[in-house]
């Protein structure tokens, strides 16, 4: 038998525990585990089912020098000097998406973006299923891409993708991938914005069929070479072959080239950011060769996702929206120019900045938002950003906030829970803060009926 490959993965959360299963049971290699944190979540399933397997608490720069592979979890910088020492004593440095490209038995569909990548996932796997094919859909929603090579192999993998998950890839060699949008992001975390958008254009690295979103800025300026086909979307009049929106008698319409496919007005979630993610979805789709009517049949039963513009409840012609999955501005923005046209909003909005500039939210605050209640640790740094027309309000707690949302609102009100920050001030993690503000509701609005 040959020498193992001596193997360090860092990170013990579902991503690591899913590397250590994979590597143990289908390879040969030496494993050792690292994580930051003394206690791992998954340190007791680790100890029960691989025990032979060393887990290192802390980082163990002598450990990661003697290794031949490091595989990194998303949550660890790859510019850790340790890592980076690894690195330049000759360590293949790697993430869990690798290894998973190399032994995929079927295609890969990736998809990513700073907003909208988790709606547009499921909405494709919607449309596959509705069309009779299997998938499997992992990555950074729900099952961790390596545990996805246990069950049989589908028609399709499709896998949503982080910035963090992509740092690290070298050739996906995806079927077909899109880039949904690029808004700064996770700037506590990169040198600049163009080492975020870099890492998210890996994507494309070895890709097929590539779709490119030509309202964006910075995607669509990039010159992308695909071996089959480069696409684009719109949410204007589209080219031919590309899809978009067409605009007849006031309504819209969603579109491939000149050919209306379904009124807007049909999909089951209407805001307009969610008619270019149905766009984006219907692209994936059509290179993936699914029918039409499949793509009609999903998108007007798919009802969303939680902690993505839901609508709690309305109550005293007052709706209560949870948009806890807004983590970053571009997706505050994106939920504040869906959800109204009016300037009605109550704003909740804070956390943990992440070193993102606020400023692109003065000008859709200025048109939608009425009033603003900040929280969390960064939520005075995003008060200072707001215009003279948008009343502030400061509050301690979720519950706190809701308080004052339902001491202000007036009927035709809109408040939406969409904080533009990270949550681990807070919470544990978005969906946490989204609970917290679906409670509060629950106990702050509904007990004034009758």
């Amino acid at each position: 038998m040959n020498k193992p490959t001596q193997t360090t993965i860092i990170g013990l959360g579902q991503t690591g525990l899913s590397c250590v299963s994979y590597l143990a049971e289908t390879t040969n290699h030496d494993i050792t585990v690292m994580d930051t944190r003394q206690h791992p979540p998954y340190l007791e399933t680790m100890q029960q089912q691989w025990p032979e397997v060393e887990v290192i608490t802390g980082i163990d720069k002598v450990t990661l020098i003697n290794s031949d592979e490091v595989i990194i979890s998303p949550g660890m910088d790859a510019r850790h000097p340790a890592i980076e020492a690894a690195k330049a004593r000759g360590a293949c440095i790697m993430g869990d998406i690798t290894l998973f490209a190399a032994k995929a038995q079927a295609p890969i569909i990736a998809i990513t973006g700073s907003n909208g990548k988790s709606t547009v996932t499921m909405m494709l796997a919607a449309i596959a299923r509705q069309a009779g094919k299997t998938v499997l859909v992992g990555g950074n929603i729900g099952t961790p891409a390596l545990s996805l090579l246990a069950e049989p192999v589908p028609d399709y993998y499709i896998l949503e993708l982080s910035s963090f998950q992509l740092e690290t890839v070298q050739q996906l060699n995806a079927y077909a991938a899109v880039v949904l949008n690029i808004s700064p992001d996770h700037m506590d975390r990169y040198d600049d914005v163009m080492a975020y958008q870099q890492a998210k254009r890996r994507i494309f690295n070895g890709v097929k069929h590539a779709i490119i979103n030509r309202d964006d800025d910075i995607v669509s300026q990039w010159q992308i070479t695909a071996e089959g086909s480069v696409q684009s979307y719109t949410d204007g009049k589209p080219h031919s072959a590309q899809w978009g929106i067409i605009e007849d008698k006031g309504q819209r319409y969603l579109a491939l080239g000149d050919d209306v496919i379904m009124a807007a007005e049909q999909l089951a979630l209407t805001e307009r950011h969610n008619q270019m993610n149905a766009l984006a979805a219907m692209a994936m789709a059509s290179v993936m060769s699914l029918p039409l009517d499949a793509m009609i049949t999903a998108l007007m039963r798919f009802q969303g996702l939680p902690h993505r513009c839901q609508l709690v409840v309305k109550h005293n012609n007052i709706g209560w929206f949870n948009d806890s999955k807004a983590t970053n501005v571009g997706a505050c923005i994106a939920a504040l120019s869906g959800i109204t046209t009016q300037k009605n909003v109550i704003l909740l909005a804070g956390g943990v900045a992440k070193q993102q500039d606020f400023s692109p939210l003065q000008a859709i605050c200025e048109q939608k938002v009425k009033a603003i209640i900040v929280f969390g640790l960064d939520g005075q740094q995003l008060a200072t950003v707001m215009p003279n027309c948008v009343r502030q309000y400061q509050a301690q707690s979720m519950k706190t906030a809701v308080k004052q949302a339902h001491g202000i609102a007036q009927a035709g009100d809109i408040v939406l829970m969409s904080p533009a920050c990270a949550s681990f001030d807070m919470f544990q993690d978005y969906q946490a803060r989204g609970d917290a503000f679906i409670n509060a509701v629950e106990q702050v609005v509904l007990p004034h009926d009758g």
